[in-house]
């Protein structure tokens, strides 16, 4: 029983770390692995990879991690302003009614 449990344990370990293998670089790292004429899927290496290729792949990557947090704070204002105005509308609605 406990060889068995030893043998499933590891079963799931190899497949687990099989299926990893496509995640050691980001995607932007991907896309700038590959080669100046595209060859490859997406994720996957082929032929030499260039410079350029590499230099356009940080970029984004940069512009990504610095325009993230960004539009996450953008889209939580919005809807926070969003959210205050309509209460203030009922607020106001609710004094006009006592009003009359």
């Amino acid at each position: 029983m406990f060889l068995r449990r030893i043998t499933h344990a590891m079963i799931l370990c190899v497949v687990v770390l099989s299926l990893t293998a496509s995640a050691w670089a980001c995607q932007g790292c991907k896309e700038g692995s590959r080669n100046a004429n595209g060859a490859g899927g997406p994720g996957q290496t082929g032929g030499s990879a260039g410079p350029d290729n590499f230099q356009r792949a940080y970029g984004y990557s940069v512009y990504l991690l610095m325009g993230g947090p960004f539009a996450a704070m953008a889209v939580l204002g919005y809807f926070s302003i969003k959210t205050i105005r309509r209460l203030d509308a009922k607020q106001e609605a609710a004094a006009a009614q006592k009003a009359f």
